[in-house]
């Protein structure tokens, strides 16, 4: 039987006794997550976060976003917040797939599963995030 080293394994051809003998190929696993996400109103939009005092709440505008575009949003969705006096950046991976949510200033935290709408289990925060700083 002769093998060839192939993309994401090993392939190979031969005879047993008049039958042909294949070795498998290995590919590697794949994640599948679809190009964009839609945000519908009233339906996981929102996004119930702290600045040191009370619950804010930010509300994304409803659309279909590419994951980049979501994260862009969600940004314009937290300086616009009723009582919300900070500067953010998110940002959204293409190599990790992960989110990434910051303050300029002073404290910040994520209330995941605050609400029914709560949009951070869609984005991947599956927990209480907080920070000083």
């Amino acid at each position: 039987m002769s093998a060839v080293a192939g993309w994401g394994g090993l392939w190979g051809a031969g005879s047993s006794g008049g039958a042909s003998s294949y070795v498998s190929i290995l590919i590697p696993k794949f994640v599948y997550r679809p190009a964009t996400v839609t945000i519908v109103s009233g339906v996981l939009d929102q996004i119930t976060f702290g600045e040191g005092g009370s619950a804010l709440t930010a509300t994304v505008a409803p659309g279909t976003y590419a994951w980049g575009a979501l994260a862009q949003m969600i940004q314009v969705a937290l300086e616009g917040a009723v009582g919300a006096a900070g500067d953010y950046t998110v940002t959204y991976s293409l190599t990790t797939r992960m989110y990434s949510l910051t303050k300029s200033a002073g404290t910040f935290t994520l209330d995941y599963s605050a609400g029914a709408r709560d949009l951070l289990p869609t984005i991947g925060i599956t927990a209480d995030k907080s920070g000083a700083l």
